[in-house]
């Protein structure tokens, strides 16, 4: 008995689903033939415009934006990895790795590292990431930051195998 009523909310709820998106075009072809009663070009056209601004209000509010702007890539290696900061960065694009000097590797007490590098820019292992890095931390070690899929980034210690899931904070 349970699935039967279940069933009959599902056929109910398509189908007022189906006969909303019929009324909707029914509306909208009657309003198109409406403009088209309408004297003269340029009243028509101000028909067929107010039309096109109802759907347009109607589709803004229908479709929420995202809420995480997508992904930009930076348009200099100063701003690489810069969207996901909390101010954020949405320049347009050109780069998709970047390589630079470590100035400086401090770990947390679970063995994440923080790494600062020559450009200014500070970027911190996730912690869904177990790999242990092990940095010389002399100063003469460079790593490539390469971004990845999903709107991660992956640092690569130049010279070592293997990679690390990172984010930039600073």
């Amino acid at each position: 008995m349970g699935r039967l009523v279940n069933r009959c909310l599902i056929a109910a709820a398509v189908l007022l689903v189906a006969s909303g998106a019929q009324a909707a075009q029914d509306d909208l072809a009657s309003a198109i033939l409406k403009c088209l009663d309408q004297q003269g070009e340029q009243a028509q056209l101000a028909c067929y415009n107010r039309i096109a601004l109802r759907l347009r209000a109607e589709r803004a509010i229908s479709v929420p934006s995202p809420a995480v702007p997508p992904p930009s890539v930076a348009a200099k290696p100063s701003d690489f990895g810069k969207e996901s900061l909390p101010t954020g960065g949405d320049d347009s694009a050109e780069h998709d790795s970047l390589t630079a000097q470590v100035t400086g590797v401090t770990y947390n007490p679970f063995r994440r590292f923080t790494v600062r590098l020559d450009n200014g820019q500070v970027w911190r292992q996730m912690d869904g990431d177990s790999s242990v890095a092990r940095f010389r931390n002399d100063g003469t070690e460079a790593v490539r930051i390469a971004r990845g899929m999903f709107n991660s980034y992956h640092l690569f210690i130049v010279g070592v195998t293997g990679s690390y899931v990172v984010k930039r904070i600073k």
